[in-house]
Order: structure tokens, then C-alpha cells, then sequence
């Protein structure tokens, strides 16, 4: 996996049983495989830990635009690559909410029949200001992390998608 070019921290309204807004870690990356073949992913997830609390963003979807984003489960990456979205919301931890503060960002991927292997690491810091609005949960509001030219430090800034 290449490193991401942008990684977003949100909040998204859905309808499970009762609407409910739920954390979302977003990013867009490159997929690939070194042999000719090709690899069949079988899962793709986050594991984001701040303050030394590591939460698992299990469910994973992926497209490029929001009507044909697809549940992951299973992705065959040729020996050209995937560049996708990807859409990583928690399974159950309705007491989750993003904050200030440094976060480790960790993408772990397994192949049919193996086990997660850790496939990108990255640092994000949300400023205390703009930490202050993400506790709020508002689905119109984001946190973007851009990567700098040439670099593996990222930039974050608020936004309102």
C-alpha cells in the first residue's frame, strides 16, 4: 500500500436500527501487488490508538464515489494496482469520539488464508482548537489530513466536506 495521500477523520449519520452518527476514517491510497498474478485481499481495517487506546475501524468499504462505495470483502489488486477510497467505520464503540492530540494510524490487510499484516503506518495530530469541533459529532464538519510534497508528515486542517 502506498502511504495516503489525504486521511480524514468524520462523523457519518446512519440508519442502522435507530440514525445514529458514527466515526469514519476515510483515506484514498494505491492497492498493489509485487507479483504478476495478482492478490485477493480478503480484509482491509484501521487500528487508530491515542492516548494509549487503540480502537479497531473494522467495517470497511471502498469506490470512489459515495453512491457505488462497496462493503469490503474480498478485492483482487492486479499487478496495476487499486487507487481507491476507503471508509473505515467502528463495528460497536458507541463511546468513541475523536479528539485533540497525536494519533497513530495503522492499515492492516490479510490475503485469503493469511493472517493481518500491517501494511502502513502513519503519525496525525488534530490541533486542540480544531480537536474542540470534532467532539461535537457534526456530519458536516471533517478533520483532512494532507501528506507534504515529498514527505511522510501530514498537515491537518478542519473542513466542512
Amino acid at each position: 500500500m502506498t502511504l495516503p495521500t489525504f486521511v480524514s477523520f468524520s462523523y457519518d449519520v446512519t440508519k442502522r436500527t435507530q440514525p445514529m452518527v458514527e466515526p469514519k476514517v476515510f483515506l484514498r491510497t494505491l492497492l498493489y501487488g509485487a507479483g504478476r498474478r495478482g492478490l485477493v485481499l480478503d480484509n482491509v481495517y484501521v487500528a487508530l490508538t491515542h492516548d494509549e487506546t487503540t480502537d479497531t475501524f473494522s467495517v470497511w468499504g471502498h469506490g470512489d464515489k459515495n453512491e457505488s462505495l462497496v462493503r469490503g470483502s474480498g478485492l483482487f489488486v492486479g499487478e496495476e494496482g487499486v487507487a481507491s477510497n476507503h471508509h473505515f467505520t467502528l463495528l460497536d464503540s458507541p463511546a468513541f469520539r475523536f479528539k485533540a492530540g497525536q494519533y497513530k494510524l495503522e492499515v492492516f490487510a490479510s490475503t485469503v488464508g493469511t493472517r493481518s499484516n500491517r501494511i502502513c503506518s502513519a503519525t496525525l495530530t488534530v490541533d486542540d482548537e480544531d480537536g474542540a469541533a470534532l467532539l461535537k459529532e457534526a456530519p458536516d464538519i471533517a478533520y483532512w489530513f494532507h501528506r507534504e510534497p515529498n514527505s511522510v508528515r501530514y498537515r491537518g486542517s478542519l473542513e466542512r466536506p
